[in-house]
C-alpha cells in the first residue's frame, strides 16, 4: 500500500510517498517539463515516457531536450491541469500498489478545485474517494506540525504557533496565517504570477545580451536557472553571475510584496516562516533579506520545497 502526494508545481514537481504513515516518508523532485511526442513512439514506454489515449509524452529533465513545439507550456491553471494527469500516470505506472492519491493546488486556483479533481478522475479513471486535493500553504502547515523544521529529524522543532507562512512557488505565492497553532481560514490567500517565474523573462534577455539568438522555451530557461549554465547549439552559456543578480532582485520583490499586503500581520505574529522552492532563494541571499528582518524572525525549513508534498501525505487522515 502506498500513499502518493504530488505537488506538480510550475518549476519542479515534488513527490512524496508513504508505505506506512508511521514511517519516514520517501520524497524527491524533478524539473516539471512535459513534451508531447505524438502518436508514433519508437521507444518503449519507460520511467520517463507515458501513454495516454494513444498519445505519448515524456516527463521530467529528458523532456527539456525536446523541441520547443513539443514542450507543453506550464504557465497557468489550464496548462497545469493538462499536464498533471500525465505526471501522475508516470508514478502510477512505477508504483502499482498506490491506494491513495493527494495532489496539491495553489490557493490562487482554489476556485477551480472541483474542475481539477473531476479532470483527474475522468482522465485517469480514478476512484474519487481515493483522490484528495490539498491547498498549497495548508499542506505546508500540516507538514510543519508533523515533522517540524527538518523532515529527516522530526525532533528538530522550534515552538512555532503564531506565524505567517509564505509558500513561494515558481508561479504562485500562497500565504497562510496561523494563530495559537490554528489556521485562520479567512487569512489564506494565493497570488498567481508572483513566483520565481518572474526571473525567467529577465534571464531570456540576459541570454540575448550574451549573443544567444535562438528563441528558447521556458523549459530550457528552467534548466539554466536550476543548473546555472546550459548548451545551446553547441555554445555553452554560463548564467551564474546573472542568476545571482536576478535572484537578489527577486528577493527585494518578495519583501515589497509582503510589506504592501501583510505589514500589519508581520507586526502581530512571532515568526515569518518561508516554504517552497523560493524559500531556498531567500535563504541563500541572507545579506538582502536581513536588511529588513532579523534572522530570529524568519524561519526556513531545511528542505522547504517539499513541505506541501509531505503535508499531503498526512492530509487524508485528517479528513475523518
Amino acid at each position: 500500500m502506498h500513499i502518493i502526494s504530488l505537488d506538480p508545481g510550475f518549476g519542479d514537481c515534488k513527490v512524496a510517498l508513504f508505505t506506512d504513515i508511521s514511517q519516514k516518508p520517501e520524497y524527491f523532485k524533478h524539473i516539471n517539463v512535459v513534451a508531447h511526442l505524438g502518436k508514433d513512439q519508437s521507444t518503449d514506454v519507460n520511467a520517463d515516457v507515458v501513454e495516454l489515449d494513444g498519445e505519448f509524452y515524456m516527463i521530467g529533465l529528458p523532456a527539456s531536450q525536446a523541441t520547443a513545439s513539443q514542450v507543453m507550456p506550464i504557465n497557468d491553471y489550464e496548462s497545469l491541469k493538462k499536464v498533471t494527469p500525465l505526471i501522475l500516470k508516470r508514478y502510477l505506472q512505477q508504483y502499482d500498489d498506490i491506494t491513495t492519491i493527494v495532489v496539491s493546488l495553489s490557493l490562487a486556483f482554489q476556485k477551480f478545485a472541483g474542475d481539477y479533481k473531476d479532470f483527474l478522475i475522468k482522465t485517469l479513471g480514478l476512484d474519487g474517494k481515493s483522490l484528495f486535493l490539498v491547498p498549497q500553504g495548508v499542506g505546508c502547515k500540516i507538514a510543519l506540525d508533523k515533522v517540524g523544521f527538518n523532515i529527516e529529524d522530526p525532533s528538530f522543532k522550534i515552538p512555532c504557533k503564531n506565524y505567517l507562512g509564505v509558500d513561494i512557488g515558481f508561479n504562485t505565492i500562497d500565504v497562510i496565517k496561523v494563530i495559537d497553532g490554528v489556521l485562520i481560514k479567512k487569512n489564506i490567500q494565493g497570488y498567481s504570477d508572483m513566483g520565481v517565474t518572474q526571473i525567467l523573462g529577465l534571464l531570456r534577455e540576459d541570454l540575448k545580451d550574451m549573443g544567444c539568438k535562438e528563441e528558447l522555451s521556458d523549459a530550457k530557461i528552467k534548466v539554466f536557472l536550476s543548473q546555472g549554465s546550459a548548451v545551446v547549439r553547441g555554445v555553452q552559456y554560463d548564467l551564474r553571475t546573472k542568476i545571482t543578480q536576478r535572484v537578489k532582485e527577486y528577493v527585494e520583490v518578495i519583501h515589497e510584496f509582503l510589506e504592501k499586503n501583510y505589514s500589519e500581520d508581520l507586526n502581530s505574529i512571532d515568526f515569518l516562516v518561508l516554504f517552497g522552492g523560493g524559500a531556498n532563494l531567500v535563504g541563500n541571499n541572507k545579506e538582502v533579506w536581513e536588511k529588513y528582518y532579523s534572522p530570529q524572525f524568519v524561519k526556513i525549513p531545511v528542505t522547504p520545497e517539499f513541505y506541501n508534498a509531505i503535508g499531503g501525505l498526512y492530509f487524508p487522515s485528517l479528513q475523518n
